[in-house]
């Protein structure tokens, strides 16, 4: 909207000093005011409209701030701010009057490039959110305080947010307001400086892996319906070669192919299926497009089944809205998607997982992979084939497709057999019956 004019006048010579104007338009009319910043000819490219490479640094700092301000003002104007008679009293206060430190990111932060306004806009409602306000509640300047730094570091630290998220939420209102300050906000005389040890250097965090005791210590931890889903739903994605929460939530009829009749789940548990009766679940990993399906052989007694089933009947309890006519879905999520549901129902359980096992969904991945080398010893080419990883038909010069699936199957069998997934999956059934976890209404 503004532009840095320098008027031309061939007549002045080199060293004649010109003024620098800012000029808009306003309803098809050219508009200037003085910036009260001078330039000498010399040192002003009149083509490009800005300093030379060669000016000095000193000039160079100013026509930035200039451009900077006239910015500002520019979107004050754009968000209803400020209307264009007050743009020269506005420019020549030198300083906005701003209301909040949202209003400063919204106006002033405009330039920034987009995902650095919003990392500022997340450290904002980090910091209103761990200082317990309101996070729709706008936050004066004078709220931002090294005392109120330290209590929001303090009440991070109590929901056990890693040292990253502390510091970046830290850094990131320090950022701010020391950009509030350069942009000569009103009642803000200086920087933030923050106390010593608020921001600690972050640990490196060491990949690790699940184990059974993991899985069995968090059974036994897990007081609430929405803990034992956690746990649950934990053991389900190991036990699926650590398939990823959105996929098992994106499972459905359709996924699963089979040689003889399939009705239910709970169908399959109560019976079991016909001697030769082979179901295999089909499903690719949606976070890598592309990717090759996994096909897992299921046989009678898998405790899959016994999971899905388990699951789906407490969801229907814990989450009726979520509940799916398919009778192999866990969830209304898997036919009729919806991100918002997905995400409020899995990070819960998510954040539960975490806290019992201390380690993350994540880790079950890692975790079969890394069992299928140690209990099974398989090569790169099968353990690819089991996660998924790449197209099974690139080892058609290795092995036979029959004698690969076979291959792939048996370590699946060998990983689940090692971990004692069987023993896992008694102890969750054994915990719905000896308590009123899955039959109360209890969260």
């Amino acid at each position: 909207m503004f532009k840095l004019i320098v008027p031309t006048h061939k007549q002045y010579d080199n060293n004649k000093v010109l003024p620098i104007r800012i000029r808009w338009r306003h309803k098809g009319v050219k508009k200037e005011i003085n910036s009260g910043l001078f330039v000498s000819r010399a040192d002003w490219d009149f083509k490009r409209q800005t300093y030379k490479t060669k000016a000095d640094s000193n000039l160079k700092r100013q026509v930035i701030e200039i451009e900077e301000k006239a910015g500002a003002i520019s979107e004050s104007i754009k968000l209803g701010k400020a209307d264009i008679r007050q743009i020269k009293e506005l420019w020549n206060s030198g300083s906005l009057s701003i209301k909040s430190v949202d209003e400063f990111i919204q106006i002033h932060l405009s330039r920034l490039k987009d995902s650095t306004k919003t990392a500022r806009i997340n450290s904002l409602r980090a910091f209103k959110k761990h200082l317990k306000r309101d996070t729709k509640e706008a936050l004066v300047p004078q709220d931002i305080t090294p005392l109120n730094c330290r209590i929001v570091r303090d009440n991070m630290v109590k929901d056990d947010k890693a040292q990253a998220t502390i510091n970046t939420c830290l850094k990131g209102i320090r950022a701010t307001y020391n950009d509030m300050y350069r942009h000569g906000v009103e009642g803000i005389s200086s920087e933030l400086k923050l106390d010593r040890g608020l921001i600690k250097k972050e640990r490196s965090v060491v990949q690790s892996i699940l184990s059974f005791n993991d899985f069995e210590n968090g059974i036994s931890k897990a007081k609430t319906r929405l803990e034992w889903e956690a746990m649950a739903i934990g053991l389900l994605s190991f036990s699926l070669r650590g398939l990823d929460l959105i996929d098992i939530f994106k499972i459905n009829k359709k996924h699963f192919h089979s040689t003889g009749e399939l009705e239910s789940l709970s169908q399959i548990v109560k019976d079991g299926m016909s001697g030769d009766q082979v179901n295999t679940l089909i499903i690719s990993r949606s976070k890598v497009p592309g990717s090759a399906a996994m096909h897992i052989s299921l046989s009678s007694g898998h405790a899959v089944y016994g999971l899905l089933e388990l699951l789906k009947e407490s969801i229907t309890v814990s989450s009726p809205t979520l509940i799916s006519s398919d009778p192999f879905a866990l969830s209304s999520i898997a036919t009729d998607y919806d991100f918002d549901t997905y995400r409020r129902f899995t990070q819960s359980r998510s954040k539960a997982f975490s806290k019992l096992t201390g380690k993350p969904f994540k880790y079950s991945r890692k975790t079969f992979r890394t069992k299928a080398s140690a209990v099974a010893n398989v090569s790169t080419e099968i353990g690819n084939a089991l996660l998924g990883q790449e197209n099974a038909n690139i080892s058609a010069n290795y092995l036979s497709m029959e004698e690969l699936s076979d291959q792939v199957n048996r370590a699946h069998s060998a990983v689940l057999e090692d971990f004692n997934v069987d023993e896992l999956y008694f102890q969750l059934l054994k915990k719905t019956v000896m308590s009123s976890l899955i039959s109360s209404n209890k969260k």
